[in-house]
């Protein structure tokens, strides 16, 4: 069963629509980050839900509108329970940034 499911995934790849890559953002940085549930690595331009599904619920949430840029800051209560030490920043619904103590 296992080698049936990798030979039609080999296959959907062949197959597949290619990329052009003159629209990748050449910005994009991939980190590792000790989160909720453990070690996982984000990378800029990640939807928010995606980064949900890997580091958990948010402690905390600070949402800002800025013209007609939406920004979103959550923080994580990891090592300390007082107070947020890891910092994740959106910007229009992608990962822009983040900071961890």
């Amino acid at each position: 069963m296992g080698v049936i499911a990798t030979w039609l995934f080999l296959i959907m790849i062949t197959f597949s629509t290619p990329v052009d890559l003159s629209e990748v953002d050449e910005k994009v940085t991939t980190v590792e980050i000790t989160g909720k549930n453990g070690v996982v690595t984000l990378y800029t331009g990640m939807p928010k839900d995606s980064v949900k599904l890997l580091v958990g619920k948010p402690d905390e949430v600070d949402l800002r509108d800025i013209g007609h840029t939406f920004y979103e800051s959550w923080g994580y209560k990891i090592k300390n329970e007082y107070y947020p030490d890891l910092r994740i920043e959106f910007e229009d619904g992608r990962l822009e940034g983040l900071s961890q103590d």
